[in-house]
């Protein structure tokens, strides 16, 4: 019973961690595709550049998403090898005990390394996503306000 409960709160937890980190992909995209459109008519001027530099940010995040999402899944197949190596049923390994404890010792390096990765990731996503955000409206200040460089506030 303790280890269906388990397996349970496992996967809701794994399956909320993907939903949020596909939720941040699509607002990542979505602004992207917001700034494309909301300047389609306007013609090139000095504060583009700051746009710019939010849509860069964005990118960066949408990116940053998708590499997390394959170290998670280098992560879970990973984690299918060392049940079958540990159940002496990897076909490379098998039931030897010094290749268990050997292939068990590779697999788990091979995973904390991957969840390092994903967890960098994750901050980069959720940082770049901030920070586009915060140049988006900065930028947008600035057009409202129709600042340029070099004049006097």
């Amino acid at each position: 019973m303790g280890y269906e409960r388990e397996l349970e709160v496992f996967r809701q937890f794994t399956n909320t961690q993907e939903k949020y980190d596909y939720f941040l992909m699509s607002v990542a995209a979505a602004a992207i595709a917001f700034a494309v459109h909301r300047t389609s008519e306007m013609s090139l001027d000095w504060f583009m550049i700051i746009l710019g530099i939010a849509i860069l940010l964005w990118s960066i995040s949408f990116i940053a998403g998708c590499r997390r999402r394959n170290y998670i899944g280098s992560n879970f197949y990973a984690n299918m090898d060392f049940l079958r190596v540990q159940n002496g049923e990897h076909p490379k390994v098998g039931g030897h005990p010094e290749r268990i404890n050997a292939a068990s010792k590779g697999i788990i390096n091979a995973m904390e390394h991957n969840s390092a990765c994903a967890s960098f990731w994750a901050d980069v996503q959720l940082y770049s996503l901030i920070a586009g955000a915060v140049i988006f409206i900065l930028w947008h200040v600035i057009k409202m306000s129709n600042i340029s460089i070099g004049s006097p506030m």
